[in-house]
């Protein structure tokens, strides 16, 4: 059942529908490629399996988990682009936004794999995964109108049998 089949059966009064924009909006700054399309790689990169899937998943989470900070910063009017990544961290939580510490971790794993040429094991990178993706998920949810509702009204005699007495959605 679709929104309009179920006010037509509980005889909702459209005229009287409204949305109330609660929450309010953000709109976060649009990358060439985003947060998510990077998580999507490492993703694509791990499940291929292999070492070449394990060194490109693992610069493919590093690269979600910093385009994301990038994201934030550049949607607060930040010129973040070529900061180093402990400044960005900072700079997030002291907006009051989730960086967990556990960023640090997958950057130091990729940090290992550039600098000292050790691939990483397929348990640490399908952790770093896992890492990245709550954190590119959490972060994006966080600015999306979570307040918005669509309010109907009864008529004054409800539906037989109905228990429904208002709705929000």
């Amino acid at each position: 059942m679709n929104i309009k089949e179920f006010c037509l059966a509980h005889e909702f009064d459209m005229s009287k529908c409204a949305v109330a924009s609660g929450g309010g909006s953000f709109d976060m700054t649009e990358l060439k490629t985003s947060p998510i399309e990077f998580l999507s790689l490492a993703e694509d990169d791990f499940e291929r399996g292999g070492l070449s899937a394990l060194v490109n998943a693992t610069t493919n989470v590093k690269r979600a988990i910093v385009c994301q900070l990038d994201q934030l910063l550049l949607s607060f009017g930040y010129s973040s682009l070529r900061w180093n990544v402990p400044t960005k961290i900072e700079k997030v939580r002291a907006l009051g936004l989730l960086a967990p510490s556990l960023l640090r971790k997958v950057i130091n794993m990729r940090n290992i794999l550039e600098h000292t040429y050790e691939t990483p094991e397929l348990e640490i990178v399908e952790e770093a995964l896992d890492i990245a993706s709550l954190f590119v998920m959490s972060a994006s949810a966080m600015f999306i109108p979570f307040d918005d509702v669509l309010e109907f009204t009864l008529p004054d005699r409800p539906v037989d049998g109905s228990c429904v007495t208002h709705i929000c959605l």
